[in-house]
């Protein structure tokens, strides 16, 4: 019986060891699967992290981008307002070009029309010349 109480002890022994064994191995699993699932959940946060880093960026360029537009429409407008004024100013200089130019025209027609007078009222004195000859 020594020897028969020995295997059971033994065999009690070795149930005990199994089942310890069974025990370290869904434990093993479990923290296996805790760490697969905190790596899932660090990778999630930084992807949030990411996201919301790329978020914050694409708002910022979105504000320059409508501030340099109102930049560009204020300075586009000034140009135009600039323009029509030159435009104005170099309309009024145009404008008291021609009219010197007209006048000067003027004057220059007349003298042109004067000196043509007297040519010939000197022709027609020199035929009268000629005819009283």
């Amino acid at each position: 019986m020594i020897k028969l109480s020995e295997l059971e002890e033994l065999q009690k022994t070795r149930t005990e060891l199994e089942e310890e064994a069974r025990s370290l191995k869904e434990e093993q699993q479990e923290c296996e699967e805790r760490v697969k699932l905190l790596k899932e959940k660090i990778a999630i946060e930084e992807l949030k992290k990411s996201n919301k880093l790329t978020a914050e960026a694409i708002y910022q360029l979105k504000s320059e981008i409508i501030t340099l537009n109102q930049k560009l429409k204020e300075l586009s407008q000034t140009n135009v307002t600039s323009l029509e004024e030159a435009k104005m100013e170099t309309g009024l200089e145009t404008a008291k070009q021609a009219e010197e130019e007209i006048v000067t025209a003027v004057g220059f027609e007349e003298s042109v029309t004067a000196q043509q007078e007297e040519s010939g009222e000197r022709k027609k004195q020199e035929e009268k010349k000629r005819r009283f000859f």
